[in-house]
């Protein structure tokens, strides 16, 4: 039997590992900046004409999301909640409008701080979250001390929870490794405390202001959750009973915010029926660029729609997942990782049926590379746990093969880089 760290000593490595990410990521601060894209308001059309260069990051921060957050932070003075913003299209619903976030959990900081202290506050702590809860999923699931810590920081810091920083999507993402774990302890301990977490986790990403995001996180731990129960059939029955119970009360939490944007769709009568393109499959690139200076990047890759990069240390550890001794999550890992990605660069059949579904044909199904980038720090974590906790139980013929393994998947990785 190998030893593991207590979880009380685990979490206070981890905390101050993830916290000294989140400080030099942005480091900046402490000389009294924050983190926000200067430049996309100078060089934008609105003042410059039609810019001359494509810029890596959407107008959004500085045309929606920043001034979203500073009507939130102009009705904490009024100790009000802002359910009407009056200064677009001569006035517009502000809670009805789902990104406005209006009862994210993280948002309350906008009450607390002033406007920008918030606004940079929200980000760092977004980070440090992103990292915790997939260390926390993973060591839930077996994952060593170090495998759980460097999964954590490979989800915080792939390209897309960089790339979508300071927007609803990357609000709604940061949740998905929580909804995994949410759903992992429904199924060991299928009791009300489990019910009332996994049902909290799966509020999160529609009240964090993206249903795009939270619908794709959502099929994803609900097809963990299938899995668990197929591979387990231990209190099958009360496990699923337990997450539909879990499911309905998660839609009661965010029926505030879900109600009033059905309600108001409804009124603005948006048709949902035409396909949303895809990305192409030479956007995978993304998952071997990490040039995000421009757009398209040096590569070619649409930033910040087709950044996905997690390093070649996680896609090496990766590769040595199916050697951890609970191999069956590092299969399913792989599967939902080989169909979201399918799915999100168009790869046929994939396609095909996608695109004959209501209402999810007309998703940024694009975005799924959030799960793909999910699942391959789920694996990098597995994979560092194998090495690090049970390469010593292995045969000398086995540890010849995890070589073997790691050293074609290192020359096929550079070759994918070059």
């Amino acid at each position: 039997m190998f030893t593991r760290i207590p979880d009380y000593g685990f979490w206070r490595i981890a905390i101050a590992v993830f916290g000294l990410m989140a400080l030099i990521n942005y480091l900046p601060i402490l000389s009294g900046k924050i983190p926000f894209p200067r430049d996309e308001v100078l060089r934008h059309s609105a003042w410059n004409g039609q810019p001359q260069e494509q810029l890596p990051e959407l107008i959004d921060i500085a045309a929606m999301f920043y001034p979203f957050r500073a009507l939130l932070s102009r009705a904490s003075d009024e100790r009000a909640l802002p359910l009407w913003n009056p200064h677009i299209m001569s006035g517009a619903p502000f809670q009805a409008n789902a990104q406005s976030a209006l009862f994210a959990p993280l948002n309350i900081v906008y009450y607390l701080l002033p406007l920008k202290i918030a606004w940079t506050v929200n980000l760092v702590l977004r980070l440090f979250l992103a990292a915790s809860f997939m260390a926390l999923f993973v060591r839930s699931i077996g994952g060593s001390a170090a495998g759980s810590i460097i999964s954590g920081l490979l989800f915080a810091l792939c390209g897309f929870t960089i790339q979508w920083q300071g927007m609803s999507n990357g609000d709604s993402a940061i949740w998905l490794p929580l909804m995994f774990y949410g759903v992992h302890r429904l199924h060991t301990k299928p009791n009300r405390s489990s019910i009332a977490i996994a049902a909290l986790t799966f509020s999160m990403p529609l009240l964090s202001g993206h249903p795009e995001t939270a619908a794709h996180s959502t099929l994803a731990a609900s097809a963990f959750a299938v899995f668990l129960w197929v591979s387990k059939r231990q209190m099958m029955m009360r496990s699923i009973l337990a997450f539909v119970a879990s499911g309905l009360l998660a839609l009661g939490l965010a029926s505030v915010q879900v109600i009033p944007t059905l309600e108001w769709l409804g009124q603005l009568g948006l048709q949902v029926e035409a396909p949303q393109p895809v990305l192409d499959r030479h956007q995978g690139q993304g998952l071997f660029s990490r040039d995000i200076t421009r757009n398209p990047s040096s590569s070619d890759v649409w930033i910040p729609e087709g950044s996905a990069y997690v390093g070649m240390l996680g896609l090496l550890a990766a590769c040595l997942a199916p050697f951890h001794s609970l191999r069956r999550y590092a299969y399913f890992f792989l599967g939902i990782a080989v169909i979201a990605a399918a799915v999100a660069f168009g790869v046929q059949p994939a396609r095909w049926i996608i695109v004959h579904l209501p209402v999810i044909k007309a998703m940024k199904n694009g975005r799924l590379t959030l799960v793909v980038d999910f699942a391959l720090a789920a694996l990098a974590g597995l994979g560092i746990s194998a090495i690090g906790e049970q390469l010593a139980k292995q045969s000398s013929r086995l540890r010849l093969w995890m070589m073997g393994f790691l050293g074609a998947a290192f020359f096929g990785l550079c070759f994918c880089i070059y």
